[in-house]
């Protein structure tokens, strides 16, 4: 796997960088990235009941508990063995770690300078997903108004106001200013 080859490369400075999610380093983004595949449960209620059923306060919540958790060593081997693994989250469909893996692999390795390459159709796929899904992101409703197009594919949702977008941006955060959006 991509990202456990790369953490595996880290630095101590680095696994403490800030990810482009807000409120986690890149060594608790390394820790989410399994979360789904290996929490039990009972983790997840006792999580979910902890934060008053919020969603985004589980997933955080969560995540920093898994991180604080395990070693470096332990995030890297938690990724490796959900490689081929058929296991999801409650309410999560087959596309959605494709998403998780693509969007968070960008959350982790910018900050750090070494972005990973998109592949091209797996964007595609999740970019499409991604636009379908309804909760947690709601992007028909989020982006009404705005044309996304792709200029790497052949990629476009929604109408009216026009956005040029590279794919590998589209499963990627944009920075506070968004200047993908035209």
């Amino acid at each position: 796997m991509i990202i456990a080859d790369l953490l595996e490369t880290l630095t101590p400075q680095e696994w403490a960088t800030r990810s482009l999610c807000e409120a986690w380093t890149v060594r608790e983004v390394g820790a989410h990235l399994s979360l789904a595949a290996t929490a039990s449960l009972g983790e997840v209620r006792a999580t979910a009941i902890r934060v008053r059923g919020s969603f985004d306060g589980m997933i955080r919540e969560a995540t920093i508990a898994r991180a604080a958790a395990r070693s470096n060593a332990e995030i890297i081997a938690d990724l490796r063995n959900i490689v081929g693994s058929h296991r999801l989250a409650p309410g999560t469909f087959w596309r959605d770690p494709l998403l998780d893996v693509l969007v968070h692999g960008q959350d982790l390795s910018r900050p750090i300078g070494r972005p990973l390459a998109m592949p091209i159709e797996a964007a595609r796929t999740a970019a499409d997903w991604a636009w379908q899904r309804g909760f947690p992101f709601s992007p028909a409703r989020r982006f009404r108004g705005i044309r996304m197009v792709a200029d790497d594919i052949d990629w476009s949702r929604e109408a009216e106001r026009n956005c040029a977008v590279r794919s590998r941006r589209c499963c990627s955060r944009p920075d506070a200013t968004r200047p993908w959006l035209t």
